[in-house]
């Protein structure tokens, strides 16, 4: 989803024109799997109802998002902000495999920065340094939560975004 605002809509958003101008990332946002495409399941016990899911990643298809965020922070500023809730997702599960994916296919591109934060206190930073931001790679929810909130920031409205689900 890239978002660089329009001079025509500078006067939309929230913030004064000089902040608006500094927004121009591409998020990335991995839908393909994960905490969105969750198995729900609904069980009935003595004490009501249990309702949980269960989520998974595929190692391949991480892989192919992170060469595609790679490939993407390349022909930009060759910088990438991967977010993940890195304190609740143990990092030699979950968390550990995604942050191995993006070491070991980094090593490809030794000419991109990457960095990871957690995607809670990410949006923070990105308040105050829009700038130093460029590609920003997050998994499906997070991602969701993400690009509705910095679109109204840049143009004011959230319709203006535009997004696509890549394959």
């Amino acid at each position: 989803i890239p978002i660089t605002p329009f001079p025509e809509l500078h006067a939309h958003s929230p913030f004064k024109e000089e902040y608006a101008k500094k927004i121009d990332l591409l998020i990335i946002r991995e839908n393909a799997q994960g905490l969105l495409m969750t198995r729900e399941k609904i069980k009935n016990t003595k004490m009501g109802k249990k309702v949980g899911g269960t989520f998974y990643f595929d190692e391949p298809l991480c892989k192919k998002f992170v060469e595609m965020c790679y490939e993407a922070a390349r022909k930009r500023k060759k910088k990438i902000m991967f977010l993940i809730k890195g304190d609740v997702w143990d990092t030699k599960k979950i968390g550990g495999l995604w942050l191995n994916l993006w070491k070991d296919v980094g090593k490809q591109y030794p000419d991109v920065v990457f960095d990871w934060e957690h995607e809670d206190t990410w949006f923070g930073y990105f308040m105050m340094h829009p700038e130093h931001y460029d590609v920003v790679a997050a998994l499906g929810l997070a991602g969701d939560m993400i690009t509705d909130p910095i679109a109204t920031l840049a143009y004011g409205t959230r319709a203006l975004t535009p997004s696509a689900n890549i394959a």
